[in-house]
């Protein structure tokens, strides 16, 4: 017979429990939610965010995570800023501001869904990818103007987007947006 030792079992199973919820405070990086009023073509709209940040008082270059679009539509409403957390806290560590957010549409973001790209015969890729930039540069124009982010005009704002085909990556520049995605083998930049 074995016998079980009820205090070790005790132990594991609080230390399991730590472990499982530690990352939100782990490392010294905080994570905070977000209601981002992001002005997009003139009218403004709470896009739900996260903030995964060193906690250091520090103000720190900006790294935007978004996104990519579900096969299923009936799943926009079901996503969520924080399924992009491991990226957020990966660029939190580094030393960056990392804003994981959702567009129009996806979520608990205010505003219909914006992105429509026609039928699958004949899709307009180019016209979605612009309304997803008017989302995201919102979301970069808010987040500029906040403390905690550096205003240091260097090459380290930037953005990244969840990797699937036609993703959005953005850079930031003086607080300027470009919408870069390839085609095949050539590459188009949009100004927003």
């Amino acid at each position: 017979m074995i016998r079980i030792n009820h205090a070790y079992v005790v132990a594991a199973a609080l230390l399991l429990a730590a472990s499982l919820s530690a990352p939100l405070r782990a490392e010294g990086i905080r994570t905070d939610e977000l209601q981002i009023p992001a002005v997009i073509s003139g009218a403004t709209f709470k896009l739900e965010a996260i903030v995964v940040r060193p906690d250091d008082g520090k103000p720190h270059p900006l790294a935007l995570i978004n996104h990519g679009s579900p096969r299923d539509a009936n799943d926009r409403a079901k996503m969520s800023p924080y399924r992009m957390w491991p990226q957020a806290a990966a660029f939190a560590r580094r030393g960056w501001t990392a804003v994981a957010f959702l567009r129009r549409g996806y979520g608990r973001s205010q505003g219909a869904w914006a992105e429509t790209w026609g039928s699958c015969a004949n899709p307009v890729y180019e016209r979605a990818g612009r309304i997803a930039a008017g989302d995201i540069a919102g979301v970069a124009r808010f987040m500029t103007s906040q403390t905690y982010v550096s205003k240091a005009d260097d090459d380290r704002h930037r953005g990244s987007a969840h990797p699937h085909a036609g993703s959005p990556l953005i850079v930031l520049r003086d607080s300027r947006a470009a919408l870069s995605r390839s085609q095949g083998r050539s590459k188009r930049v949009w100004r927003i």
